[in-house]
């Protein structure tokens, strides 16, 4: 795709990665690695899937912060690689097609084919999968509802089934490394028979501390002439 003129980015931004399929691959990756999904269970709910579930939250909490190197791969489309750097409410997402990062305040979407960069509130209801992490959290832990799966070797899978009928997913199964209790993939089914995968390739404690991670220089971008978007 050509660049949008600059008197245009505002109704024609992103056109290089369709916001629908950019929203996907970050819900996914917040999904595998801020909390699969299931930390908020209700004392009620002593199913063996819950506790998975849970206990993997507690060791990615108990990290006060990390670097996660992942491959998305997503319908129709060769693999991609991407890094992933959190550190409590910070997080920051690099992809070889776009740059997500939030300071905890405000997220910053970086599109260098176009020279873009997008800032959102977390609180934005149109940044509803680009918000803070413990939003994230939440929108997942009221979505889905998880029940045991296959398992092979030490990775047990669990499908986590949506609760509202018009979710565009089918299900979506998590691998969990029971040994270690990391995650380690993510295949989200969609109704459409389509099916991404995410998998993990490391999980590293202690690489994910450093302040430049998160913060956004809107000088430098725009000495070298992007266009920012603001709220």
């Amino acid at each position: 795709m050509g660049r949008c003129r600059r008197e245009e980015r505002k109704t024609c931004r992103f056109n290089a990665l369709p916001m629908k399929r950019m929203k996907n691959t970050i819900a996914y990756i917040f999904l595998l690695l801020l909390g699969v999904a299931g930390g908020q269970a209700s004392a009620q709910d002593n199913s063996y899937a819950q506790r998975l579930l849970d206990r993997t939250v507690s060791v990615l909490e108990s990290m006060a912060d990390y670097r996660a190197d992942f491959v998305y791969t997503y319908p129709q489309a060769s693999p991609q690689s991407g890094t992933m750097y959190a550190r409590g409410d910070r997080y920051r997402v690099e992809t070889d097609e776009f740059t997500l990062f939030s300071d905890g305040q405000y997220t910053y979407t970086v599109m260098d084919a176009e020279q873009e960069v997008t800032v959102r509130s977390v609180s934005d209801p149109e940044a509803s999968a680009l918000g803070s992490v413990q939003a994230i959290l939440r929108r997942f832990a009221d979505t889905f509802t998880p029940r045991t799966d296959r398992r092979e070797g030490t990775v047990q899978y669990l499908r986590l089934m949506p609760r509202e009928q018009d979710n565009p997913s089918q299900y979506v199964l998590v691998g969990i490394d029971t040994a270690t209790g990391m995650p380690v993939r993510v295949e989200d089914v969609a109704r459409d028979g389509s099916h991404t995968v995410l998998d993990i390739v490391s999980i590293v404690r202690g690489e994910g501390a450093a302040d430049s991670l998160y913060r956004f220089d809107a000088k430098k971008y725009e000495q070298n002439g992007y266009y920012i978007a603001r709220p």
